[in-house]
This record gives C-alpha cells, sequence and structure tokens, in this order.
C-alpha cells in the first residue's frame, strides 16, 4: 500500500544531496528505503528493533552507535507500537547522548489503543511517499502519543496528524531545557 504522509517531508527537510545527514533508521534496510539514502550524501545507521523484539528474551535494544555520532533524523516508524515502555525508555536514554534540539524524529503510533492497528513495515520509495506491507508478526502495545512521550523522554511530540487505519504520524524533537 502506498501512502503520503504529511510530517515524514518535514523530518527530511533536512537530507539534501550536498551537505551530509546522519540517520537513525529503526526498520530494516528495504531495497527501497537504501535506494532513497542513496541520492543523497548521509550515513545511515540500521537497527531493526521490531525483529530484536521478536526474539527471545528482549530486555535490551541493540543500537550500535559510535561515540561521537549526533543524529540529524531518527526514523522510529512503527518501532514505538511494538516495543514495551520499558524498551522505549532504553532506546530513548541511548538516543540521547546522540541528539540536539535540532534533531528530528518520526513515527507512526495508534490513534486509539482500544481500535484495531495493523502492524507494517514501511519502506521510503520518496520524501512524500511510503510503501507499507503488512507485518502480522509484531504485536502492537497500544501506545498512544503521550504513552510515547512519557516513556521517550527527551523526545516530546511537535506535531501530529492524523491518518487511516487508526494511525497517527508523529514529528518528534528534542526537549528544550
Amino acid at each position: 500500500m502506498r501512502f503520503a504522509p504529511l510530517l515524514l517531508p518535514k523530518a527530511l527537510e533536512r537530507v539534501d544531496r550536498y551537505e551530509k545527514t546522519t540517520i537513525m533508521d529503526l526498520g530494516s534496510p528495504s531495497p527501497e528505503t537504501v535506494s532513497y539514502y542513496n541520492r543523497f550524501r548521509c550515513q545511515v545507521y540500521f537497527a531493526d528493533l521490531v525483529e530484536q523484539a521478536a526474539g527471545e528474551a528482549f530486555d535490551e535494544p541493540e543500537l550500535d552507535i559510535p561515540d561521537g555520532v549526533r543524529f540529524d533524523i531518527c526514523l522510529f516508524w512503527d518501532t514505538l507500537s511494538y516495543l514495551d515502555a520499558p524498551i522505549l525508555r532504553k532506546v530513548a536514554a541511548r538516543l540521547a547522548t546522540h541528539i540536539d534540539t535540532e534533531t528530528r524524529g518520526h513515527g507512526f503510533v495508534a490513534f486509539s489503543p482500544a481500535s484495531s492497528f495493523s502492524c507494517c513495515r514501511f519502506r521510503i520509495e520518496d520524501t512524500h511517499c511510503l510503501l507499507a506491507e503488512p507485518d502480522q508478526a509484531a504485536a502492537s502495545r497500544g501506545h498512544t502519543w503521550k504513552d510515547i512521550e512519557d516513556a521517550m523522554w527527551p523526545w516530546v511530540c511537535g506535531a501530529t496528524s492524523l491518518m487511516q487505519g487508526n494511525r497517527q504520524e508523529l514529528l518528534l524533537t528534542k526537549e528544550q531545557y
């Protein structure tokens, strides 16, 4: 399924062909997404936390981030919906030293935890078009954007957009002290 996210272009607005951009992508590196990144001057770190969470005894997210790396963009995709709050706190703590107030985050959560939510794997076709593929292996935890803010500090929700399929798109920023 193809769809046009409203907030992803805002998260990706710093990506261009001339200036280096550093991206943390918490999804799987699909051919479409890698092709999209190859059009720009960017360094991408992938960590498929949904795949990690499918393994047994998942209590520590594997984020292999070298010291000194600062991310311009963190793409959470549906990961925010699949991980328990304690794991989300660990992800946020691990990323906290690698983000600043200019870093943008992007992800999706269920609009209402009481309603059904189809689990998806996302691929970037271009800045204004995503491909979503159903993923029945992942189970949604039913977090709302407020739950995400509570678990993901220092990330705060800068903007939200309601989408079809009980999905809400989030643009995240680092809280300023």
